[in-house]
């Protein structure tokens, strides 16, 4: 997710979020939020086809839906690179202005089905995405100026779905185990800015050309395992692992030369240069996910034994440790034909235009619980998470949240029951996550290069130092209704 290096860094956050810890928060749904994640034990809502498929085994005739609202605060200083040699008016080693990321937000949902077959069996079906920020949109210009992020990230916005299928069994006594599979679809718009000749002394507002990718990838294959068991009455354990194959998307993308100009900066387009090249080929990493968790429960004395806490339970506490491959991405590829010149310049789109990236590998803990204030009829919920930093200063851009993350959630359930023992419950949590600064301010450091439009296709300088600034706000509202 650059005609130009930066571009594929935008296609990755919002493609693969929800599938790394450097790119999501926690899982979506209404209890799985409010807990802080903390959920894999639990798993007793049809939202497990997606995060713990074993816990389906023994749920009642259950649809559940959920909208999440993702409030990004996401602010980047870049710092210019001691080697940088552009006629821009900023000295080497010196920092550019402060710019904030200033999209709206666009809510992202699940809809999942739970059916029992029998007392140990059951099926699910639903459609699920990724918990993320699924749109940016960072400025063109400071001022007349071009904007200094401009390399990273302008826009974005993408959207989602995996249609999912599941199933699950109680093998034993107490004994479950689970599998679904997915088939994603996915599409992204998102742009960014790249020179085109990158030459000593040369005015980036003239040498600079906009760059737009639209893409799709009609089929992303995922699967997710589980298990879950009964450890006697107090104790419930849960396990899960999650793979995915990599986004391979298709598309086109638009070049638009003179488009940081001040003529452009003024609202003035007659000068662009306007081009399109079709055949553009984008890859992306998705990493693969465990998690295994503990819970402890204190049952409702004469309650059913059906999976259904809310009614069965006075309140539970739970603690996962999960772990995310971060470090699989250690690139974005962006393949375009070879030579197609760029409209109002004389460079050409390389034929690979690959991102370098570098992630490590995040374990992290999440701790949450219940408490059942009306049995049956109101639940509170809280959690947290502690995530360590998984982004290489000056080798992450802006498409992830990647320094080190605490969350705090609180959430609740009100229920209300129909004849016939069916029940409606509405839900709401709460997510504020804390963020480290990502700090590459040195300026005779490494860090992420800009592709140009000639050989060797690299700018000699890195144009990502700086600080990037972090913190997301989520609302969650969910519904469900038990046949």
């Amino acid at each position: 997710m650059r005609a130009l290096r930066s571009l594929p860094v935008g296609l990755a956050l919002f493609l693969a979020t929800g599938a790394s810890a450097a790119q999501s928060y926690p899982d979506e749904g209404s209890e799985p939020m409010g807990r802080g994640g903390a959920w894999v034990a639990r798993a007793s809502d049809p939202i497990a086809i997606a995060r713990n498929p074993a816990g389906l085994a023994g749920q009642p005739l259950r649809l559940s839906a959920g909208e999440d609202l993702a409030f990004r605060h996401a602010c980047f200083t870049r710092v210019k690179a001691a080697s940088d040699t552009t006629g821009d008016g900023t000295p080497p080693a010196s920092p550019y202005p402060r710019v904030c990321d200033e999209a709206a937000p666009l809510p992202v949902g699940f809809v999942a089905l739970s059916v029992p077959l029998g007392e140990r069996a059951a099926i699910a079906a639903g459609i699920v995405t990724p918990h993320g920020v699924p749109r940016a949109s960072w400025p063109s210009f400071v001022g007349t100026s071009p904007s200094p992020q401009r390399y990273l990230l302008l826009e974005s916005t993408a959207l989602m779905a995996i249609p999912t299928v599941g199933a699950a069994y109680e093998i034993a006594p107490g004994v479950r185990i689970g599998a679904s599979l997915g088939w994603g679809l996915a599409w992204v718009e998102t742009s960014a800015a790249a020179p085109a000749l990158a030459q000593d002394g040369i005015s980036p507002a003239l040498d600079d050309v906009k760059v737009k990718v639209t893409a799709k990838d009609l089929f992303v294959p995922r699967a997710t395992i589980g298990a879950h068991a009964s450890a006697g009455r107090l104790v419930e354990l849960g396990a899960r692992l999650m793979w995915s194959a990599p986004i391979e998307a298709s598309g086109h993308a638009g070049t638009e030369a003179n488009a940081f100009t001040a003529r452009a900066a003024s609202g003035d387009g007659s000068k662009i240069a306007r081009g399109r090249i079709d055949g553009a080929d984008l890859s992306v990493p998705i990493p693969m996910e465990a998690a295994l968790g503990v819970r402890v429960r204190l049952p409702r004395e004469g309650a059913s034994a059906r999976r259904d806490p809310m009614e069965t339970e006075v309140a539970d506490v739970e603690i996962d440790v999960t772990w995310s491959n971060d470090a699989a991405i250690d690139r974005y590829g962006l393949r375009f034909p070879p030579g197609v010149l760029v409209p109002g310049t004389a460079g050409t789109l390389p034929a690979v235009a690959d991102a370098e990236r570098r992630y490590r590998d995040v374990v992290g803990l999440r701790l949450g619980g219940d408490a059942n204030l009306i049995p049956g009829v109101l639940a509170l919920r809280a959690g947290g998470f502690v995530e360590p930093r998984s982004g290489v200063p000056g080798f992450t851009g802006l498409e992830a949240i990647a320094g080190t993350r605490v969350g705090l959630s609180a959430g609740a359930t009100a229920r209300v029951h129909a004849p016939g023992g069916a029940a409606f419950d509405v839900s709401l949590a709460l997510l504020h996550v804390f963020v480290s600064d990502l700090d590459a301010s040195d300026p005779s450091s490494d860090g992420v290069h800009a592709v140009t439009g000639v050989a060797p296709h690299r700018t000699r300088w890195p144009v990502g130092l700086g600080t990037i600034e972090d913190g997301l706000d989520v609302i969650h509202l969910g519904v469900a209704y038990r046949f």
